[in-house]
């Protein structure tokens, strides 16, 4: 209905723009501008205003819609899905275009509102448990998630590169992080002056163009301990 109505004023508008140049075209064939100019003047002069108003008022018309649609999609490449459009336009199409860009910016902020929330559910749940977990950049480096259970497993600070390991503890970096556990290990560790037996499980995946490696640790030291605690 709406997209009708705007075909309507833009065939009404050209349609009129082209009555005038015809109205134009013919007083220019019917005036003698050399016996008569000044009213050949006063004949087309406001003729002339008039196509120019109309050429204003089609191109004003036509290139609104894209200005707008324009200022979207500017917004969306910068992710900013903040921004409220006057849904009180005089225009109705355009009233109908700044419903659909606010329609489409709350689901999006709904979307990431829904995401932000299971990142801090997961976020606490990974804090709780006591497996250790690193996800880092295999190229890189760089650290995309660490929990605290692994610092605690492994006795390191908070860090944002995995070569901090690799310089500092160059023997647990092999046993860990450069050895690929896919099937899952259990292997011992020296942990400052203790040796402690761990399971070490590990896995590769991919985000975008970048590959990340998933580690799991899991101290099994307590559960030995526990297991003969039991069967004694």
């Amino acid at each position: 209905m709406v997209y009708k109505k705007y075909k309507l004023a833009l065939i009404s508008r050209v349609t009129i723009l082209f009555l005038s140049l015809m109205v134009l075209s013919y007083a220019v064939s019917k005036l003698n501008f050399k016996e008569n100019l000044p009213f050949g003047l006063i004949v087309t002069i406001p003729i002339l205003i008039v196509i120019a108003i109309l050429l204003q008022n089609l191109f004003k018309f036509t290139t609104r819609r894209f200005s707008e649609m324009d200022d979207f999609f500017e917004s969306v490449k910068y992710r900013d899905f903040s921004r409220w459009y006057s849904e009180d336009h005089k225009t109705e199409d355009i009233r109908q275009l700044h419903k659909g860009f606010n329609e489409v910016n709350t689901a999006i902020k709904d979307i990431n509102n829904e995401k932000e929330i299971q990142h801090l559910y997961l976020k606490k749940i990974l804090e709780l448990i006591q497996t250790g977990i690193v996800a880092y950049n295999v190229n890189s480096g760089e650290v995309l998630w660490i929990n605290e259970a692994l610092k605690k497993i492994i006795n390191i600070p908070s860090i944002k590169n995995i070569g901090f390991i690799e310089k500092r503890k160059s023997n647990l970096y092999t046993a860990i992080f450069e050895t690929n556990h896919v099937e899952g290990s259990t292997i011992a560790i020296d942990v400052g002056s203790n040796k402690m037996k761990v399971l070490v499980s590990s896995t590769l995946f991919t985000i975008e163009n970048d590959v990340f490696k998933l580690i799991a640790l899991q101290n099994i030291d307590n559960t030995l301990s526990q297991t003969e605690s039991d069967a004694w």
